[in-house]
């Protein structure tokens, strides 16, 4: 125990350093949001280098009565506005997803499952460079083995981290394979199972199908659903065992070691009788006394030997139970279905979509206030550079009317064009394919093809934009709705 902790006084700076870098990253995939639009904003805020700075130096008049650096600053920003943007209807099709595939309460192993499996992970570290040391690099000095030690342990502990994880996952999605299959069997052919990719966007299609075949479409297998060899499973097993065994005979090894100096290096006197000249007694006398000594030697020895034995049992025992632990949090976290882990993104954190809403809306508000303050100071720049240096024409008159030209009316400036886009894409399936669709019966519909479905589906989706187009007026209504703006 005091090489253990004379390596992690030697090796403390380190060791902070890891810890650290660990907590540095963990915080960054939390706030993962945040950082980015601060660092942007710092990054415009910056004088001279920053980039309003040097976006307030270009006057060039882009399409629609804008600036060019006026459209670089808003598409900078809306990339952050679009991943904070609420979508109703993704949070819906989240929560069916995730019901539809038995995953509602399921979630991903957690901050606090990590810390506990990292403090596993060092204190098997721990266990495993106190045995591993004076065997790892033979004639290097103590700190040097203990160094190597603890590095082969933390690879070792490590990979049995992650080997138990995955057994847990696979064991789990074994499990949900096996159930569809079995319900499969009970209610149709279980040699013609068959599965279909169905992910959060097209999570309706198999509304109308059985409960069990709605699992078996969002499993992450093949489509034929056959249960494959456990072979995670196998070589975790392998490994717990090789290691745990290894370990114990490492220890008793260490053990025999200790034995053999004790009794091979320990100092033998023998009884001089009062007599300092007297260097070697009598056989006759010294006799008895070797032998007591030596029957006491060896039930020392015994004891010892039998007590090592028993503990190096139970922290094997122990050793077993861990990675079982390990095992267990994989089975219990952790997600089977395509799209379960980003539908769980997606709608975990509320209970209901009014929630979703107001909760997305305060950071699409946080987004919008700050592109537009950028925004703001980027257009008084450039509306002072055009007076200082006498640029006229329209580039003056688009700089006194700059309070028109806002973050918001970017937004519905560019949901309108990505509308139109989405509308002329839907408008590129032939007409000839439209128009040699099968007459919308229910009889001829269960027995057209997978191929005339997708072509009436388009159809249909043609008709509706050719019906009923968003204007821009409704489009602006609307985005004020989801900002919480009200109409000027």
């Amino acid at each position: 125990m005091d090489e253990i902790y004379d390596f992690l006084s030697a090796y403390r700076a380190i060791i902070g350093a890891i810890l650290l870098t660990m907590a540095f990253i963990l915080s960054l995939k939390v706030w993962w949001e945040e950082v980015c639009l601060f660092v942007k904003s710092a990054w415009y805020s910056l004088p001279i280098i920053g980039k309003a700075a040097r976006l307030s130096r270009k006057t060039r008049r882009a399409d629609k009565g804008w600036f060019q650096s006026e459209i670089e600053l808003c598409t900078d920003f809306y990339k952050n506005y679009r991943e904070v943007r609420s979508h109703p209807q993704a949070y819906r099709k989240s929560a069916s997803y995730l019901s539809k595939v038995n995953e509602i309460g399921r979630s991903p192993l957690s901050t606090g499952g990590w810390i506990a499996i990292s403090v596993l992970v060092f204190i098997e570290a721990l266990g495993f460079s106190y045995v591993l040391a004076g065997w790892t690099i033979p004639g290097a000095s103590e700190a040097t083995q203990m160094a190597g030690a603890f590095g082969i342990s933390i690879v070792i502990s490590i990979l049995l981290v992650m080997l138990t994880h995955f057994t847990g996952h696979e064991l789990y999605v074994r499990g949900m394979v096996s159930a569809v299959r079995s319900q499969w069997a009970a209610h149709r052919n279980a040699k013609n199972i068959t599965s279909r990719a169905i992910r959060i966007d097209n999570n309706n299609e198999d509304d109308n199908e059985p409960h069990y075949v709605q699992t078996g479409n969002r499993l992450n297998v093949r489509a034929d659903m056959r249960v494959r060899p456990p072979i995670v499973t196998i070589l975790t097993i392998i490994m717990v065992v090789l290691v745990a065994a290894g370990a114990a005979y490492v220890r008793q090894q260490k053990l025999e070691q200790m034995l053999i100096e004790e009794t091979t290096l320990s100092p033998t006197s023998g009884p001089s009788f009062g007599f300092p000249s007297l260097n070697k007694a009598p056989d006759v006398f010294s006799s008895p006394q070797k032998a007591a000594e030596h029957k006491a030697a060896e039930e020392v020895a015994t004891t010892k030997r039998k007590g090592g034995l028993v503990t190096f049992g139970v922290l094997a025992v122990l050793f077993v139970f861990i990675q079982i632990v390990g095992v267990l949090l994989g089975f219990k976290t952790g997600f089977a279905g395509k799209e379960s882990k980003k539908a769980w993104r997606i709608s975990h954190n509320f209970t209901t979509e009014d929630e979703y809403i107001d909760y997305h809306r305060a950071k699409m508000d946080v987004v919008a206030n700050v592109a537009q303050g950028h925004l703001s100071r980027l257009q008084a720049r450039m509306d002072d550079r055009i007076v200082a240096t006498g640029i006229e024409g329209d580039a003056m008159k688009m700089a006194g009317q700059a309070e028109d030209r806002n973050f918001n009316s970017f937004v519905v400036m560019k949901e309108k064009d990505d509308s139109r886009r989405h509308t002329s894409s839907v408008e590129e399936v032939p007409a000839a394919q439209a128009k040699t669709l099968p007459v919308d019966t229910t009889d001829e519909r269960r027995s057209e093809t997978r191929e005339e479905m997708e072509a009436r589906i388009r159809a249909e989706l043609l008709q509706e934009h050719a019906q009923r187009e968003e204007t821009e007026d409704e489009m602006r209504a609307r985005l004020r709705r989801e900002l919480s703006v009200r109409p000027t």
